[in-house]
């Protein structure tokens, strides 16, 4: 082929893949669609453990679940072990401190416990450290549900004796804050959850609605008909994960509702032969989802895939440029497992009113995702315009029918095997369409029917010649440390000279390899030693050779010994001395402190990072850069500066010692000394709050 002759159009990146519009689908942040991770039904981790059945539940962020269970016994279970702890000090039922009636939320952060007591119509909150009482929010009216706030703050969706309803915000410290009336938005509440952002979600039971309100009482009505998903649907429960991603049950048929964070409903999450009630859901920091239900614990995971969720994909109108374009082929990049399935479809038009019009439906913001495939859906319609196909799994196809200059692509995902998910990374059209058929004399183009099946039986064997032709054409890229594959680099790296280093991080390595040639010109050099290591560590190191000390490590006037382009450390005065005793008893003496701090070798030099500057970084990469990139028979030293002051050690002023005036005001810019304790005067032990003995409680 002629170079240049065959155009082609390309997926890769995230910005190509989103400028189309995608069901059930999720776009890793490299680009390409795969299945969205929806949480599939993984078993009851206690089954067998007798009639402890949770009937409110809540994750840590180390995701450790804890229950509390229908004889209001507070448990811990631990996944990773399946190791299940009854909490003793916590749980019976009762109104004393500490004891439960009707438990039917939790929530839980990385210093306490929050349990909504319904019964006792108050909220008791739990030290994580031992599971002493802190705080007990009371009087409460009615109690519905509780949710925590990524500010620490937690939300109460609470109804007042007259049935009024409103959100209660209270601090860490137990303390209501603010009071927020939601009675001109519902009535029937049923569920509060907080998203990432801090935006407050309230679902209604019946008829169901999702409302969402902020800090300062600003409302929008989310969804408000569930009929088209399930008739009578009964809300009862509601979460939000770290994602965004919302979880609604379904109270009549015992099912739970994936919505993602756009509100385009993802599909149900149904626990087979379950016709029981569930009474609480969770999330954990992987996305994995439990359920508290009548009959246990019901785990959901997302390392698998239900397989009746099917993921579709449209594309953008993409153009040619060409009237009555005939589009030759489309080549994916896609992984396909066995038991699943990619299915590519295709319409083409050549009315440049109707690609505005799709255009048009694309970018408008006020259009969900569904509304925009419904108002596209119907201008395919009126238009006539019916997609082709499909093509099943196909790592490339050829464009049979008729094509004019715009197409559209439609991608359906699906799998029959739950530990198995398809996904595509990218894909590349070619147009219009040349083929080897040129090439042939007019005779075998002469029967309509024949030439066709001529063109696609060579375009077989044109398909792999061209795959090769775009690699030899793609060689560059191959040399360029900027652009070439990462699994590529280690041979790169051996046409300049060096082993590919697995402990660099990719990015410092390929600017390692981009400067290589010129850096080989300065190695054995005090210049081409700090740039290699500011290249793996980003920050430039100080470098202090011996025949700089009796200068003063760089001291500024006609005198300086400081490189140029190098900051200055300042050496400590030739006069300071260390004065130390070997054992006990023996006689005093004294060495220069230059003498401990650089050493006394003519031939030596010493490297100093500053504080921070080796955070993350192998101390023995940066050894062997220095014994690799240091001039030949020579010693070194290394050194990492700590951010304190130690008299006799390593101390420079403005590199990792700094004076500042003593400040005595608590505000954002006071820092406590190190040492320092803060802790309560009172001495008093309250049973049930704070009675630690020898902590918070002294006994006489």
């Amino acid at each position: 082929m002629i170079p240049g002759e065959i155009k082609t159009q390309i997926f890769k990146t995230p910005d190509q893949w989103q400028s189309g519009l995608s069901i059930r689908l999720n776009m890793p942040e490299s680009g390409g669609i795969t299945l969205y991770p929806m949480p599939a039904f993984a078993g009851w981790p206690l089954e067998g453990i007798g009639d402890t059945l949770p009937c409110c539940l809540t994750v840590d962020p180390c995701s450790q679940v804890y229950f509390i269970d229908k004889h209001t016994q507070l448990y811990c279970y631990n996944p990773a072990n399946r190791y299940l702890e009854l909490i003793p000090c916590i749980g019976g039922s009762g109104a004393e401190p500490g004891k439960f009636n009707n438990p039917t939320a939790m929530t839980i952060d990385k210093r306490n416990l929050w349990v909504l007591d319904s019964g006792n119509k108050r909220i008791q909150v739990f030290s994580r450290e031992n599971y002493q009482v802190r705080h007990i929010i009371k009087p409460l009216e009615n109690p519905v549900d509780i949710a925590l706030g990524e500010d620490g703050c937690l939300y109460v969706l609470h109804k007042t004796a007259d049935r009024h309803v409103q959100i209660l915000t209270y601090d860490a410290a137990g303390e209501r804050v603010s009071t927020l009336p939601l009675d001109s938005y519902l009535e029937d509440a049923a569920g509060l959850a907080v998203t990432p952002q801090g935006s407050l979600y309230v679902i209604e039971r019946k008829p169901a609605a999702l409302h969402k309100f902020s800090g300062t009482g600003d409302h929008e009505l989310l969804i408000k008909n569930f009929s088209t998903i399930s008739e009578n649907f009964e809300a009862t429960h509601l979460t939000v994960d770290k994602t965004g991603n919302i979880y609604i049950v379904n109270a009549e048929t015992g099912i739970l509702h994936l919505f993602d964070p756009e509100l385009n409903h993802i599909g149900a999450i149904a626990i087979p032969g379950f016709s029981g009630t569930i009474e609480d859901i969770a999330t954990d920091a992987s996305g994995n989802l439990y359920a508290a239900t009548n009959e246990g614990l019901a785990f959901f995971s997302t390392r698998l895939t239900p397989t009746d969720l099917t993921g579709i994909y449209y594309s953008k109108v993409l153009d040619s440029g060409i009237h009555k374009c005939q589009w030759h082929r489309l080549g994916l990049q896609a992984s396909i497992p066995e038991n699943s399935r990619v299915e590519i479809y295709y319409c083409s038009f050549d009315d440049e009113k109707i690609k505005k019009e799709i255009d048009n439906h694309f970018s408008n913001p006020e259009l969900s995702t569904t509304e925009k495939i419904a108002a596209v859906k119907k201008i395919s319609a009126e238009k006539k315009i019916a997609w082709t196909g499909p093509e099943t799994n196909p790592p490339d196809m050829l464009f049979r029918e008729k094509t004019g200059r715009y197409i559209r692509l439609k991608i359906v995902l699906s799998t029959f095997e739950k530990t198995v998910k398809p996904g595509i990374t990218g894909m590349k059209l070619y147009y219009p369409r040349i083929t080897y058929m040129q090439y042939l004399p007019a005779l075998y183009r002469e029967d309509k029917a024949g030439s066709e099946f001529l063109e696609r039986y060579l375009s077989l064997f044109q398909t792999v010649l061209d795959g090769i032709e775009e690699q030899i054409d793609e060689v560059p890229v191959f040399f360029d440390p900027a652009a070439s594959p990462s699994e590529f680099l280690p041979w790169l790296s051996t046409w300049l000279g060096t082993l590919y280093d697995e402990t660099w991080e990719e990015e410092s390595w390929r600017i390692f390899l981009s400067r290589a040639y010129e850096l080989y010109k300065k190695k054995g050099t005090r210049i081409g030693l700090l740039e290699v290591l500011e290249i793996y560590t980003g920050h430039k190191p100080y470098i202090i050779e011996n025949f700089q000390l009796p200068a003063g490590c760089g001291q500024t006037g006609p005198e300086s010994t400081a490189p140029a382009g190098e900051d200055i450390l300042y050496a400590p005065a030739l006069e300071a001395v260390v004065r130390f005793k070997e054992c006990a008893g023996d006689e005093e003496k004294e060495e220069p402190l230059r003498v401990i701090l650089y050493g006394k070798n003519l031939c030596c030099f010493c490297v100093l990072f500053k504080p921070g500057a080796m955070k993350g970084k192998s101390l023995t990469t940066v050894k062997g850069i220095i014994e690799e990139w240091k001039p030949a028979h020579t010693g070194y030293g290394l050194v990492v500066l700590q951010p304190w002051i130690y008299l006799d050690t390593h101390t420079y002023i403005g590199v990792n010692t700094y004076l500042s005036d003593p400040r005595f005001i608590l505000d954002d810019q006071s820092a406590l000394g190190r040492n320092t304790e803060i802790g309560s005067r009172e001495k008093a032990g309250q049973v049930g709050i704070k009675a630690r003995v020898g902590i918070d409680l002294s006994l006489t």
